[in-house]
């Protein structure tokens, strides 16, 4: 029984390593992060993409009900980056400040270091929000049915490949204090297998609540990773042509691409 409650608390903290993370929200546990406990939090990713989607799917819901579309979608944006406090955001500024243009690789892992955002990192996170923003005012406009549906099941499969990330390709550390690499040694295919199982259960849950059936729920179940893994290897693997691998920045960098791809997917299956 001893040996049981110790393998419960085990996941329950892998699961909250997950949560603190890629979130920002007030979890009181204090933990001590150890190769073994980052490996299991790789299970759980998708299980923090469904909180973040489940807020952003309820948000909309109560919002769309008493504000027009515009003010709807700012307000939707605004709570999907301040669950996350704007960390991936800030991977994505700071990996375009370094791969974008011609540098030598030791001249982009050096900018990527620098802390500062330079003119592309903005230039970037300006267009990146005007398409997210404009992405989420349509499907806010359309069916909600069909919209919220992809609210929640965007940050899963987006996370999910953020697992696929670490386990594929090598960890180029930025700073000399920077530990996440050697904490990430090791993810094993079981550790994708039970993420991909729960990035599945939470999908096809969601659609059948939404009544997603038939033809409709076999295509949306086999998109969603499909457009998340192909896109997530083009960009992962130019990524790793430029830097030799992915810094902890990057993976960030890698999430809101694929969110990004995943809302525009949802637009041309809409039109």
């Amino acid at each position: 029984m001893h040996a049981f409650r110790a393998l419960i608390i085990s996941w329950v903290l892998a699961c909250l390593a997950a949560f603190q993370f890629l979130t920002r929200f007030p979890l009181p546990v204090k933990m001590a992060y150890t190769e073994k406990l980052f490996r299991r939090s790789v299970i759980f990713y998708p299980f923090v993409g469904a909180v973040v989607g489940l807020i952003n799917t309820l948000a909309g819901a109560s919002l769309r009900e008493w504000l027009p579309s515009f003010p709807t979608s700012i307000i939707l944006l605004s709570l999907w980056i301040a669950i996350t406090g704007g960390v991936h955001l800030g991977g994505l500024m700071n990996t375009a400040d370094g791969v974008i243009g011609h540098r030598s690789r030791e001249q982009m892992l050096e900018i990527m270091k620098d802390g500062r955002v330079g003119a592309m990192g903005v230039i970037v996170c300006v267009l990146y929000m005007l398409l997210k923003l404009s992405f989420i005012m349509e499907l806010v406009d359309g069916s909600w049915r069909f919209a919220a549906v992809f609210f929640f099941c965007t940050p899963i499969w987006s996370r999910w490949f953020m697992g696929i990330a670490v386990a594929r390709w090598p960890y180029v550390k930025v700073w000399t204090t920077d530990g996440l690499g050697s904490l990430y040694r090791n993810v094993r295919s079981q550790h994708l297998v039970g993420s991909t199982s729960i990035a599945y259960l939470l999908s096809l849950g969601a659609l059948w609540i939404f009544g997603f059936g038939g033809v409709e729920l076999f295509c949306y179940s086999i998109g969603f990773p499909v457009i998340s893994g192909l896109m997530g290897w083009l960009i992962g693997n130019g990524l790793v042509r430029k830097l030799g691998g992915l810094t902890g920045r990057a993976y960030g960098a890698l999430n809101e691409l694929l969110e990004l791809l995943l809302l525009l997917g949802a637009l041309i299956l809409w039109n």
